[in-house]
């Protein structure tokens, strides 16, 4: 048993390092490490370096007429800045939420947006995401097979897909990778329906899994 360690997940790695994520819309959210870096501040400023592109957080008082309260996030080990008017001020790119590693300097902990940074989209987004991809090839790949049924029931099959086609890949170029688009368009009407019914049973499956 002497070989053996106690887990404390207080005091684990991931714990100790300094997080900040940039949350889609434009709030901050600074972990547990962060937060104690910054001496638990009940309020901060934030300042921008403009040419370096560094976002500075800064403790102050409420005294201060810029000053933003940082708020716990429930139960979590997570601390909430509003940052929207920020992030709209300085054309930060909040499309996707992204976590990057922060450091203390001259007593403000600083965020640099040239760094590395992870995809801190919640599972839920992502799958959201992933369905709407989903929804979309499925509709264009029904679009193209009405399109083909309609072309084989006419005399004039050689003639009308030609202006067919290229609607169709008009559309999905919008969408999804040309790559892709391109290789739908060359599949026959057979091959597009076997797709369309495997994506259909992949949709229903995840929605089923999710309720």
């Amino acid at each position: 048993m002497d070989e053996f360690e106690v887990f404390d997940k207080y005091h684990s790695r991931s714990v100790k390092e300094i997080f900040v994520t940039i949350q889609r819309r434009g709030n901050f959210s600074l972990n547990r490490a962060a937060f104690q870096a910054l001496g638990s501040p009940q309020f901060i400023e934030l300042l921008f370096n403009r040419a370096k592109h560094l976002i500075g957080f800064r403790p102050t008082d409420s005294a201060n007429g810029r000053a933003i309260p940082i708020r716990k996030q429930g139960s979590s080990d997570s601390y909430m800045i509003a940052g929207l008017t920020f992030t709209k001020e300085y054309e930060i790119d909040t499309s996707v939420a992204r976590r990057y590693t922060a450091k203390m300097q001259d007593h403000m902990l600083v965020v640099d947006l040239k760094s590395l940074s992870t995809d801190a989209t919640g599972p839920r987004l992502r799958n959201n995401g992933l369905h709407k991809r989903q929804e979309e090839l499925f509709s264009q790949l029904g679009q193209q097979i009405d399109a083909q049924d309609a072309v084989s029931n006419s005399d004039e099959v050689e003639q009308s897909q030609p202006s067919i086609i290229p609607e169709v890949s008009a559309t999905a170029s919008k969408d999804i990778d040309n790559v892709l688009a391109n290789a739908l368009m060359q599949l026959g009407i057979d091959q597009k329906r076997m797709i369309a019914e495997y994506l259909l049973r992949d949709a229903n499956r995840d929605t089923k899994e999710a309720e």
